[in-house]
């Protein structure tokens, strides 16, 4: 996501010179491919951390959280968060549905 959207801000103004890509993931090994692809394609101002960006998010400043022209996002719908131990709660208006309980049910024909 990241090198398309550097794609289309080049397509869009000619130019992504002025342009710094931030980005967290929480799989390590997305987060080093990420990051070795950012090098493939002669993105060297990129801030990619590693973690995740729901429960603890990395880009910080002056103790708040950094704030962004545009955003974009693969939120993870299939992980189940709770607002318990959540760095920066106070972000979310509303709260995401709670993954629901597997229940055994037993069918007889």
């Amino acid at each position: 996501m990241l090198i398309e959207s550097k794609n289309h801000v080049e397509a869009k103004f000619g130019s992504a010179r002025k342009l710094t890509l931030y980005g967290q993931e929480k799989n390590g090994t997305t987060w080093s491919l990420c990051k070795m692809n950012m090098i493939f394609h002669d993105i060297y101002d990129s801030q990619v951390e590693n973690g995740d960006t729901i429960n603890e998010p990395k880009h910080i400043h002056q103790g708040e959280l950094k704030r962004f022209d545009v955003v974009i996002a693969n939120p993870p719908f299939s992980q189940n968060y709770g607002t318990d131990g959540m760095k920066f709660k106070e972000r979310y208006h509303f709260w995401m549905p709670k993954k629901a309980r597997q229940t055994s049910c037993l069918f007889s024909t």
